[in-house]
């Protein structure tokens, strides 16, 4: 097997910045006029307070690290001080230059960081500060267009992600040319914009196929593109399959495109990889937002994912939302995931960011705090996190939740869980709820949930026996994922068909007022409600009070729910919409959209649009 002789998949986590950089050098500090504009700089525009703080980009104009010896160990001389050597490059001269303490810079576009030294016999010397430059870690999705056909043998496709792959045994083949085409390419979308210095190829190193000629582009926009010449090297070696860089050039894209003009004997070029050296350009964190680059929290709570999205729009979807608190932005998908979670609430998470994650996401966490001192507590609340808050006369497992564990209850061994009698109460029935009622919690349940069966109940299977609330999958839905809401009130019942994803964490928020009737949050999202409001027979005296997860509390242990539970609140009054949001904090999967219905014992069909 092919092997490179450098590695070409490291992640550039350095900061980057948002103009292409300028490397043309200059004479040294002292080599150039003193009295020249004092606002000289490269064209690196600082972004983001830590950029640069431990690494170089281009010249180093940027840099506003601590180091503060030269190369060669000599202590540096204070900026602001006049000995041993007098100088002019001063904070009033160059206000914009970062001249703090005795920190190496490069004020006056010399070529690198620099400072002036503590020896009286050393006037000023460079410093040794790393470049934030790397090779790029690569993505195979990067390549989205090529000349030719992608070749096929043996089962496998030799197309031009390969060159993207690390994999030195497969190469790209654009096969179906003629001889001579001298046109082939490789278009790549990078997702985000990245400043490149050098490129590097590797040959399939049989002379025939082997590249002698190739131009690096770029574009300003994507398809339809504008390409503009940055680099050509037309000296690249036959014969081997050695790595090959090429450098010399400053610029800064998210659309390059590679443009073989010449193999050595004219036939379609075999390319084994192709190596990107330069850095990822960022943009500042959107306003009221802090940005912890390479990092995630692979949030547990998530309020939706976002995809073909950007940094800004993500921000705008978790500002709307009082529940969000941050977002993972993956720059190489163009994916957000919102959440609830923060780095101090999902400490352990963040700590331990999956190091494949760390090379293609950034972390953004608001910087206001919610007001949940507003959020009044609730009558009742259930972690469910622990045995002596239920039983469950057939068993049950604790699962990972979204708060520290949660209730895992299985329908094939009809387990199911009593929270306690709540006679006398609105949560035990609806006969003591005068003013209404909110009920939330999370539920998870698994896919292939085809029989009927409840998950959460106070009013029974019978509702002409007693009054409550429930949950249910029934007959008429087990071929989709439509759920029965039902509230069995004094005079009506009302119900709600709502849609609920399976197999991951959903928040569900259910208001009820007999005079008005359902309201209902279900992550913001609910494509088709139905919503009956039907007269039911007078009942002075509710004789079923117990609240039951997975059966009727009616019939306990029939029709059996499976699903896991978590967090369970209720309030014997109807919150408000912004207080039911805040409420989820830091256990929610909520999104501030709901679904009301304001009927009165009559019948109402309505589409609700997908937000």
């Amino acid at each position: 097997m092919r092997r490179l002789t450098v590695l070409i998949s490291m992640l550039v986590v350095c900061q980057g910045l948002a103009t292409p950089l300028s490397l043309s050098g200059t004479l040294g500090p002292d080599g150039a006029e003193e009295d020249g504009n004092p606002e000289v700089l490269s064209s690196l525009t600082l972004l983001h307070e830590d950029a640069s703080a431990d690494c170089q980009v281009g010249d180093g104009a940027s840099y506003r690290g601590t180091v503060s010896v030269t190369a060669s160990g000599k202590t540096c001389q204070r900026w602001d001080s006049q000995e041993p050597h007098e100088h002019s490059r001063t904070l009033a001269n160059y206000p914009s230059a970062g001249l703090e303490q005795n920190y190496c810079r490069n004020p006056d576009s010399w070529t690198e960081v620099w400072c002036y030294t503590t020896d009286p016999d050393t006037r000023w010397e460079r410093c040794d500060v790393r470049d934030c430059a790397d090779w790029l870690a690569r993505d195979q999705a990067w390549a989205v267009g090529s000349s030719g056909a992608a070749y096929s043998f043996g089962g496998l496709t030799f197309d031009a992600g390969k060159v993207l792959d690390g994999d030195t045994s497969t190469y790209w083949n654009p096969y179906g040319l003629e001889r001579y085409y001298n046109n082939w390419y490789i278009v790549l979308d990078l997702r985000v914009p990245y400043s490149l210095f050098r490129v590097g190829i590797a040959n399939y190193g049989d002379d025939i196929h082997d590249i002698k000629a190739f131009t690096l582009q770029r574009s300003e926009s994507g398809d339809p593109y504008s390409w503009e010449n940055v680099t050509s090297a037309d000296d690249i070696v036959a014969g081997t399959d050695e790595w090959q860089e090429r450098g010399g050039f400053a610029a800064t894209a998210r659309h390059w495109r590679l443009l073989i003009s010449q193999t050595h004997k004219g036939w379609q070029p075999w390319l084994l990889e192709l190596g990107l050296y330069g850095f990822r350009v960022l943009a500042d964190a959107p306003p009221g937002y802090a940005v912890f680059r390479n990092n995630c929290i692979r949030h547990r709570n998530q309020l939706g994912t976002e995809r073909d999205s950007s940094v800004q729009r993500c921000a705008v979807s978790c500002d709307l939302l009082l529940a969000c608190r941050s977002f993972d932005f993956n720059f190489h998908h163009l994916t957000c995931s919102l959440s609830t979670d923060t780095r101090d609430s999902a400490a352990q998470a963040y700590e331990n960011c999956p190091a494949r994650f760390q090379q293609q996401t950034d972390y953004y966490e608001k910087q206001d705090h919610p007001q949940t001192k507003d959020v009044p507590a609730p009558t009742y609340y259930n972690p469910l996190d622990h045995e002596s808050t239920f039983s469950t006369p057939n068993g049950h497992t604790l699962d990972e939740g979204v708060g520290v564990s949660a209730l895992q209850l299985e329908s094939r061994r009809s387990q199911y869980a009593n929270l306690g009698n709540f006679a006398g109460t609105c949560f035990g029935s609806t006969l003591n709820c005068p003013r209404g009622f909110t009920l939330a919690f999370w539920f998870k349940r698994p896919a292939g949930d085809n029989h009927p069966q409840y998950y959460i109940n106070s009013g029974g299977h019978d509702f002409t026996r007693t009054r409550g609330f429930t949950l249910t999958k029934t007959v008429a839905d087990l071929d989709n994922d439509l759920y029965n809401v039902a509230v069995n009130g004094r005079l009506c019942r009302h119900e709600a068909k709502v849609y609920l994803l399976a197999d991951q964490w959903t928040h569900v928020a259910i208001t009820w007022l007999e005079e008005r009737g359902l309201e209902i949050f279900v992550d913001g999202r609910v494509q088709l409600v139905a919503v009956l409001g039907s007269e039911i027979p007078p009942l002075e005296n509710d004789p079923y009070t117990d609240v039951f997860l997975g059966s009727a509390n009616t019939q306990p242990g029939e029709h059996t729910g499976e699903a896991v539970f978590d967090e369970l609140k209720f309030w014997d009054w109807v919150l408000s919409d912004g207080q039911i949001q805040l409420a989820m904090i830091p256990g929610s999967d909520l999104r501030p959209q709901s679904m009301r219905f304001a009927t009165v014992c009559r019948l109402e069909v309505r589409n609700v649009p997908d937000p």
